[in-house]
């Protein structure tokens, strides 16, 4: 496809969305901003609904955020410890509009952690249009899916000096032709970088950033091969959510919890790369690499059931 962003007959509108827990009181995010964005950078201009669920998941992890409690906290278990923790180092993919490098900026701490919002490089001067000035925390970037120069530029010009932290996703599974460039830039990203000074990669482990995917099912015939393959290479599970200790744990899926989304259908997964995938040949060839080529450590075809189970236990959660 020539440009994801502007997709045969694409007719798309503003999303609204009141409960994203205080952010964009001003609604620079609003409907009007969007029908703009969406004209000029089609897709990317919209605010997609995945993204009010990541929010609200940010936002409710603070600890002052009333009785919410989630499994895992999207700001870790110890972020009390504010002396002592890593510097948050974040990458958003594909950005789009901003919102979310936007929310989560705001809970960042200046001079000491940062989000790098980015995006094809064409919509690069919408992100900084949009987040030019919105937060001392938060840098624009280009980076294409599998593009590889954009990752070493990346890396340089961040990652030689402190360790990328988290990698942030918000509804970027759709188009089928994008998910092997997607997975491909996620294993870049997670792969230990070559400033280890020779140390092994199980010795490194420690350091690859913990990746965040909030994802609404729209289409599972054409989705689920993204996940097959990507819980070859990583271990995720979704995020839990107990309103108060009286309450049960719930899949959290934002509508019928804390956020007016249409649906149950939205999920945050959060996960890390397997241990052992670190010593497995990355396939050059996308197709190849769908379909788990060099996962396991072997040239054959295989899949993950991982993202079958976890559908399976969201509908038990629902009964």
């Amino acid at each position: 496809m020539n440009d994801p962003n502007f997709p045969d007959e694409l007719d798309i509108t503003p999303s609204s969305n009141t409960t994203t827990n205080g952010f964009d009181p001003d609604g620079i995010f609003g409907q009007s901003a969007q029908k703009d964005a969406i004209q000029k950078y089609g897709i990317a201009g919209r605010v997609w609904e995945a993204a009010y669920v990541l929010i609200s998941y940010a936002q409710l992890s603070q600890e002052s955020r009333g009785t919410w409690s989630f499994d895992p906290p999207f700001w870790g278990h110890d972020r009390q410890q504010e002396a002592d923790r890593l510097p948050f180092t974040m990458v958003e993919l594909g950005a789009g509009l901003g919102i979310v490098s936007a929310a989560i900026s705001a809970h960042l701490t200046p001079q000491r952690d940062i989000i790098i919002a980015t995006d094809l490089p064409e919509v690069c001067p919408l992100l900084e249009n949009m987040l030019g000035e919105h937060s001392p925390t938060l840098s624009v970037r280009p980076l294409a899916w599998g593009n590889q120069e954009h990752v070493r530029n990346l890396t340089a010009e961040y990652f030689t000096h402190r360790p990328l932290t988290h990698i942030i996703c918000s509804d970027l599974v759709y188009f089928p032709e994008l998910l092997a460039p997607l997975l491909r830039t996620l294993l870049c990203l997670t792969t230990p970088s070559t400033t280890s000074k020779g140390t092994s990669p199980a010795k490194d482990l420690f350091l690859t950033p913990e990746v965040v995917i909030s994802y609404k099912t729209r289409s599972l015939p054409k989705e689920t091969p993204f996940w097959s393959t990507f819980g070859l290479w990583f271990e995720y599970h979704p995020v839990l959510v107990q309103q108060s200790p009286v309450h049960q744990w719930e899949i959290f899926h934002g509508s019928s919890q804390v956020l007016t989304t249409d649906g149950d259908d939205i999920f945050v997964f959060v996960g890390r790369r397997r241990c052992e995938s670190m010593y497995w040949t990355i396939t050059e060839d996308d197709g190849e690499l769908m379909s788990g080529v060099g996962a396991g450590g072997t040239s054959g075809p295989k899949v993950d059931g991982t993202f079958e189970s976890l559908l399976l236990m969201s509908l038990d959660y629902g009964n």
